[in-house]
């Protein structure tokens, strides 16, 4: 089928992509040079760990962020951690579970395929139980200094970690995702539907136009969800390609106009459901 939204004609997507096994549709958007932020940068005590910190001093409530395949310094990410910490009143944290890697920005595959062979090695050399491991440091180290509840965030890669992270028990109260690429749970052999299936808090899901259809309204992740009690939003932005959000141009107006958008309806999400 084909959808049109504002006069424009968007191409038609079938039920399984070329890119399960990838992490970004065909069509997203490279890197985006990074973003100077306003936040602080630590080492976790006891770690290798460094983390980005926005938002000041520690309050019982923070978000943890998880940016997109381009990494600690990549796009916008801390920026985003920054403008989040700001609207919401809670401190964000963005831990570096890639310990310093990214994905090269100077890649300019011929095609998609070739871009998935490139993508593949890159994004499985990540342990999610190292990820996990990381991720319930920080949760220790920052319950020490009082926080009580704990919201997660994520970008593309940040999604499928942010999901991976709920169902082995970090707790988090609710999470926004934006762009999800939750088909990496394929490599590490669970299918979309399963790595959402002990997720059980409220999620808001901000899709782009090139997303897969199983994370929008009425796709399979959205019904195992509500199947098993929780609270979905969706939102999809059609005119905008996957990555809009973490490193899409701001001086292109649809962009900055659903980058906004998005913006806001995350800031919501988190007020209501994060304190």
């Amino acid at each position: 089928y084909q959808r049109i939204v504002h006069g424009k004609t968007f191409l038609p997507r079938s039920k399984y992509y070329f890119f399960t096994m990838a992490c970004c549709p065909p069509g997203s958007l490279g890197s985006l040079k990074h973003v100077e932020a306003d936040g602080d940068i630590f080492e976790l005590p006891g770690t290798h760990l460094n983390v980005y910190s926005a938002g000041g001093n520690v309050k019982s409530d923070v978000a943890i962020h998880y940016y997109d395949i381009y990494g600690f310094n990549g796009g916008r990410s801390q920026k985003l951690c920054d403008s989040l910490a700001e609207s919401t009143g809670i401190p964000v944290y963005m831990p570096d579970v890639y310990h310093g890697k990214s994905f090269p920005t100077d890649v300019k595959p011929a095609s998609h395929e070739e871009l998935v062979k490139i993508l593949q090695p890159f994004v499985t050399q990540f342990a999610p139980s190292e990820m996990v491991d990381n991720t319930k440091a920080l949760v220790k180290y920052l319950q020490e200094k009082g926080v009580t509840k704990f919201a997660v965030t994520g970008t593309c890669w940040g999604a499928y970690a942010g999901s991976y992270s709920i169902s082995q028990g970090v707790p988090f109260k609710t999470g926004v995702f934006f762009h999800p690429t939750l088909q990496l749970g394929r490599h590490h052999g669970l299918s979309e539907q399963e790595l959402v299936k002990d997720v059980k808090v409220p999620l808001l899901l901000l899709t782009a136009g090139n997303d897969p259809d199983n994370v929008r309204e009425g796709g399979e992740v959205t019904k195992t969800l509500r199947e098993n009690g929780v609270h979905v939003e969706t939102y999809d932005y059609p005119e905008m390609k996957h990555g809009w959000v973490s490193r899409g141009d701001l001086t292109v107006e649809n962009i900055k106009r659903d980058y906004n958008d998005a913006l806001e309806k995350a800031i919501n999400f988190l007020k209501k459901y994060a304190k």
